[in-house]
């Protein structure tokens, strides 16, 4: 039965057949198509970024960006925090179902085996994605700046092949990690092991699960204010980010959410219309204006602060997470999720939310191929890069089918 399993994996047929499938009566449907949206968001911070790494005939404009905004683009490096959040919260929802008649003996193997199931639905996508850009991208195009990009990318994919099997890329220096994005699928396997044990403790014993949570959370949260107060580091330093340990709060938030919308469910909590609309409009203005204090750090004129900077560590991966928990929460429990349900519950928008796996492991090889084919300077603009953001989204999105 588990080689079956395994097989399955690698069937066209079944593959197609669970991508298509669609139960208009799912309440996660609309969690696809968040998917949807935040991977938009992505591709084009993704794609702002390659075209800002590339000659262009109007560089001013860059030192403009970090100068006067906009703000959005200097602060997005947490942009994926939505995802680890819908992560953490898909998993507590779904595994707490299996965990129902957990029996005594089997508790090791309960774990392992949730485990070892994320593992293996994961690796097929990514192994081929390093086989292709070990092997076969760098023989694809051509161009000035065609070997310095994909060559250098093939050879640290076949020398650190290995840290992406073991999911501990991220925790290397960055020029050695193969594939760019495998930092992300690190952290996710890692935060889902600590993840599924948490969920395992709380089904056994409510008050002992919650409180692991919470020496988690406080763990998540006190490690980045250390780190950067005692390094005495920005408080959005991108080198630190593939570190698991200075962005598990997103993942572990989505947990509790889960916890969350079971015991307002449980005692048929529900928010008034009023409150779910006015309590959204408020929560993304207090974090969207958090969000965008730490541009001021851009500025050469602000004096270095390490509590400031320490502070803003924590708060920068609440500023997606915190409206997302009330999210979850309004949609799960009050019913007045019929913007959410209009716009994501439909066969579109949850066929190309399955793909955001497939998708995220392949869009920076195709932006790569793309710019490195560059044989002129560009000129930076908003059209620009609108342009070569739709482009590469449909490449993308072709190439996770």
């Amino acid at each position: 039965e588990g080689l079956n399993s395994f097989c399955k994996i690698f069937s066209f047929i079944e593959s197609t057949t669970t991508w298509l499938k669609f139960d208009k009566d799912n309440e996660l449907n609309v969690f696809y198509g968040l998917k949807v949206l935040t991977m938009l968001v992505v591709l084009l911070g993704h794609r702002l970024f390659y075209i800002l790494g590339n000659p262009m005939s109007n560089p001013k404009l860059v030192e403009s960006i970090y100068l006067n905004g906009p703000n959005i683009i200097l602060t997005s490096t947490n942009l994926v925090d939505p995802f680890f959040f819908m992560s953490g919260l898909l998993m507590q929802l779904n595994i707490c179902k299996s965990y129902q008649n957990v029996k005594a003996g089997s508790v090791l193997k309960k774990i392992a085996s949730r485990v070892i199931h994320r593992v293996i639905k994961m690796l097929p996508a990514y192994c081929v994605m390093m086989a292709i850009t070990a092997h076969i991208v760098p023989h694809l195009g051509d161009g000035p700046l065609w070997p310095l990009k994909t060559w250098n990318e093939a050879e640290i994919c076949k020398n650190y092949w290995w840290t992406n099997l073991l999911f501990i890329s991220n925790l290397i220096d960055v020029k050695y990690e193969c594939l760019i994005v495998s930092w992300y699928v690190s952290c996710d396997i890692q935060f889902f092991i600590i993840g599924v044990i948490i969920v395992y403790v709380y089904m056994k014993n409510k008050n002992y699960g919650i409180g692991l949570l919470g020496i988690v959370l406080s763990l998540s949260v006190s490690i980045p204010f250390l780190v950067t107060m005692l390094s005495k580091i920005d408080g959005i330093d991108k080198m630190q980010l593939p570190l698991s340990y200075m962005r598990a709060t997103p993942f572990f938030c989505g947990i509790a959410a889960g916890f969350i919308v079971e015991k307002l469910k449980k005692n048929k909590f529900k928010f008034s219309k009023m409150t779910v609309y006015f309590g959204t409009f408020l929560v993304f203005m207090i974090f969207i204006c958090i969000q965008l204090y730490g541009a001021r750090f851009y500025s050469r004129e602000v004096f270095y602060y390490p509590l400031e900077h320490a502070l803003y560590s924590i708060v920068s991966h609440c500023t997606w997470t915190i409206p997302s928990m009330w999210i979850a929460a309004c949609y799960f429990t009050s019913g007045h999720g019929s913007p959410l349900s209009i716009l994501f519950n439909n066969k579109l928008a949850v066929s190309l939310g399955k793909l955001s796996y497939s998708v995220f492991l392949v869009n920076l090889t195709v932006m790569m191929m793309s710019q490195s084919s560059q044989r002129l300077p560009v000129y930076l603009s908003t059209k620009s890069v609108i342009d070569a953001w739709i482009y590469d989204t449909v490449k993308s999105y072709m190439m996770g089918l």
